[in-house]
Formats: structure tokens, C-alpha cells, sequence
């Protein structure tokens, strides 16, 4: 991992997430099985399955790492793989 002192503010389609050293760490490595996004419960899956649209480090702090998210056109990814 690149980064593994970062904390990620990830802005998905659903809302935001704000993941912790330790909460990426466990995503990662498959121990964290569900995340908590604007009060909602998603399975870990459906937040790795989404798609990077862009991300920067913060300015002033090098460690808050932000992301933006869209989920993937189930439709090209089926036609890229057939």
C-alpha cells in the first residue's frame, strides 16, 4: 500500500466514507465485510467494485487522501469481457 498512514474521504454515489488507517487496512485485506456510507450498510464489495473518477491528497495535510467514486457501467464491463 502507498499510502498506509492515510485517511480516505471517499465520495461515492451513495454519500461519503471516511476510512481510517486501520479501516483501509482491514478493506484490503478482505477483514472488513461491510462499511457504513450516510447511514446505510453496504457490503465491502460494493465499494471496491466502484470506479476512481479522481482523488488528491490534501494540501495541508498529506495524510487526508480524497477520492471520488462513480460505480461501474455494469453494461461495458460485460462488453469488455465478452
Amino acid at each position: 500500500m502507498r499510502n498506509p498512514n492515510s485517511t480516505f474521504e471517499i465520495l461515492t454515489p451513495e454519500g461519503s466514507i471516511r476510512l481510517t488507517p486501520e479501516n483501509t487496512k482491514g478493506l484490503l485485506c478482505g477483514q472488513m465485510k461491510f462499511v457504513r456510507i450516510e447511514g446505510t450498510i453496504y457490503s465491502a464489495e460494493e465499494l471496491l467494485d466502484q470506479e476512481i473518477e479522481g482523488s488528491q491528497t490534501d494540501l495541508f495535510n498529506p495524510n487526508l487522501v480524497r477520492i471520488k467514486t462513480e460505480e461501474v457501467d455494469q453494461e461495458i464491463f460485460h462488453t469488455f469481457l465478452d
